[in-house]
């Protein structure tokens, strides 16, 4: 966040068992939708549909995403938070690329600035 406060990002998670090997799976995702203005020019993967970023939860309703959801209404609620968070709020920094031909991979060094050219405004 540009005021430095942590951000906290929409998920999902779930345990199941595993008949074949008998064993409990927890898994966990984070929960993305479009891209705002910013997330746009950065996480442009040409493979998707359309530009995506994370659910970013306002300071104020990161409770609401941490209550069960028991009704119709408090879906709707849900589903409203599903949307791209305001590029005026983020800060951002470019990586360089952690898979294709010219990759760094993923090593430490990944998490580096990378300043694009094509990103320059």
């Amino acid at each position: 966040m540009k005021d430095k406060s942590p951000l906290c990002l929409a998920g999902l998670w779930d345990e199941w068992l595993d008949k074949e090997i008998g064993k409990l799976i927890k898994t966990v995702a984070i929960v993305t939708t479009s891209a705002n203005q910013m997330m746009t020019k950065i996480h442009n993967n040409p493979k998707l549909a359309e530009p995506r970023m994370p659910v970013i939860l306002p300071r104020n309703l990161q409770d609401d995403w941490l209550i069960p959801c028991l009704n119709e209404n408090h879906k709707k609620h849900l589903l409203a938070l599903l949307k791209p968070f305001n590029t005026e709020l983020l800060n951002y920094k470019t990586v360089g690329k952690l898979k294709g031909k010219h990759a760094i991979g993923d090593v430490a060094e990944a998490e580096y600035e990378f300043v694009y050219e094509e990103l320059m405004l």
